[in-house]
């Protein structure tokens, strides 16, 4: 049956949400999930969070919740709810019309979460107020696809935080940074009314649902697949193939149950980035042709493969995300075309015969490697436009839990989350410091025991290294085994410090 992606009107009855009696649905609207929906809802979350100043306005709970009300009726997709259809348990998105502002002050209550109390708690210490959250919203509860959590700042000198709690299945990496920009934006609006609401007319903003990222990039849905897509299919599985040869790092607690996710944070400097992109550019490759190698020489550095084995010895990467935005809009940089939905797909790259490298020299070899594969994904993504990039794997195969590393590089991200948000009429404006981001990671699925994930803002390249606590340790406890030489035990600091000490080298090699 072909899905309906884009939103209708329920019939009363029609739809079941967990937790919300039938007898008190409002008027509700809804529309299927993809299948990359639907996989991400119970799977990655994204935590992020950024610092807040202005000279002479002052930031408040009302200021924020009024700028939150506004950022709903604008981009109504944020506040909608995981359901299922009655009749047949398909999964779908829904969206419940207030029917007073009433409802949207509850609605308000329940996603703006003021943290001064914990602030008190640490002493003024905002730094450790951000860590604490990160790690909180780290562990594997159920909670709205949307959270902003507001943390004051302890002087007119400092700067406030927002710290985002936003589902997979309705943002990605990239539009978890169109959101932030846009929840600024209504800030500083609301900071020049000093936190008035204005009439909204609710229910108008239905009209505003955005349907599935495919509709809007004109893919027709086909239950067949295409030559194309044949081609992006026999990839994956070639790359879930090479998994039965692929260089594994040792797990130390593989038995453990999912917990919370670990992180360790590293920041490159803008210098350093420079460099790094200057060395790339000189080799005709990128600075995620970059990261992938360093990526695999990392793995391979680590731990080096078996020097008996007898098959081709290989590091699949799969997922690796890629931005569809492009096929859906005139301009993915123009605020006016962003939309609350997911917009990516995905590319998968191998790294084979890892006995070849040992040698600075040879990380090169890799690095344009992967920009060869990029560019021969990427053209099939122009022709066929496949938004739903593991769709057609879903009944082909399942993969394996093994401990490989995932690698998500969004690149440049100034454009989708501005440093500076003029306050209308009064020549100021609410500055922007401080962007993070740190996808949760619960379990090894898709055999990850680490993943990275990096992008540049303000010069600087941000890099999240999550992991699974329960089958790694906690980053504490990985410190220690370091110092004390118990390397088995600190497996993800071991390869975060190798990553670190590669860009490094190649960076000096300009």
């Amino acid at each position: 049956m072909v899905p309906n992606l884009s939103w209708v009107k329920a019939q009363t009855g029609s739809i079941n949400i967990p937790g919300v009696p039938s007898s008190v649905l409002r008027p509700s609207w809804f529309r299927d999930q993809t299948l990359l929906e639907s996989g991400s809802v119970d799977g990655s979350k994204i935590i992020s969070s950024i610092r807040l100043s202005s000279s002479s306005h002052a930031l408040s709970l009302d200021v924020i919740k009024a700028a939150v009300r506004q950022l709903r009726f604008d981009h109504p997709a944020m506040a909608s709810q995981v359901g299922s259809m009655a009749e047949n348990s398909t999964p779908v998105f829904v969206y419940q019309a207030p029917d007073s502002e009433s409802d949207i002050d509850e609605w308000l209550s329940r996603v703006v979460i003021d943290k001064t109390n914990v602030l008190l708690e640490s002493g003024g210490d905002i730094d450790k107020v951000i860590e604490t959250l990160t790690y909180e919203l780290g562990t594997p509860l159920a909670r709205p696809l949307f959270l902003v959590h507001y943390i004051p700042a302890t002087s007119s000198d400092e700067k406030h935080a927002l710290v985002f709690y936003l589902n997979h299945s309705v943002f990605d990496a990239i539009g978890s940074f169109q959101i932030m920009d846009l929840c600024v934006s209504r800030i500083a609006e609301s900071l020049a009314t000093g936190g008035t609401r204005n009439y909204l007319p609710w229910g108008e903003e239905t009209s505003r649902l955005p349907p599935a990222h495919s509709v809007s990039a004109k893919i027709p849905y086909n239950a067949e697949k295409t030559p194309e897509d044949e081609i992006m299919v026999q990839r994956a599985k070639r790359c879930m193939e090479a998994m039965l040869t692929s260089h594994k790092l040792p797990i130390p607690h593989p038995h453990s149950p999912p917990s919370g996710t670990g992180l360790f944070t590293r920041i490159a400097s803008a210098d350093l980035v420079t460099s790094l992109r200057n060395a790339a550019r000189a080799h005709g490759c990128t600075v995620f042709s970059v990261l992938w190698a360093a990526m695999v020489l990392s793995s391979i550095r680590i731990r080096s493969p078996d020097p008996s084995a007898t098959k081709n010895i290989t590091l699949p990467f799969i997922p690796s995300p890629v931005d569809l935005r492009y096929l859906a809009c005139d301009d993915r940089y123009d605020r006016s075309q962003w939309k609350v939905r997911l917009s990516m797909g995905f590319h998968a790259y191998i790294a084979e015969d890892l006995a070849r490298f040992r040698l600075a020299e040879d990380f090169w070899v890799l690095a344009k490697e992967a920009r060869e594969q990029t560019q021969e994904q990427q053209k099939y993504y122009r022709e066929n436009a496949c938004g739903e990039g593991v769709g057609p794997l879903g009944d082909e195969a399942t993969l394996p839990t093994k401990w490989y590393p995932i690698l998500s590089s969004i690149g440049v991200m100034d454009k989708y989350l501005a440093r500076f948000h003029p306050i209308s009429n009064t020549g100021e404006q609410l500055i922007v410091s401080s962007a993070r981001l740190s996808p949760t990671f619960n379990s090894p699925f898709l055999g990850g025991g680490l993943a990275l994930h990096t992008f540049t803002w303000e010069g600087e390249l941000m890099m999240a290294f999550t992991f699974p606590e329960g089958v790694m340790g906690t980053a504490q406890d990985q410190v220690k085994a370091l110092k004390e030489g118990h390397k088995v035990d600190a497996i993800a600091l071991e390869f975060v410090n190798e990553f670190m000490d590669i860009l490094d080298v190649i960076a000096r090699m300009n």
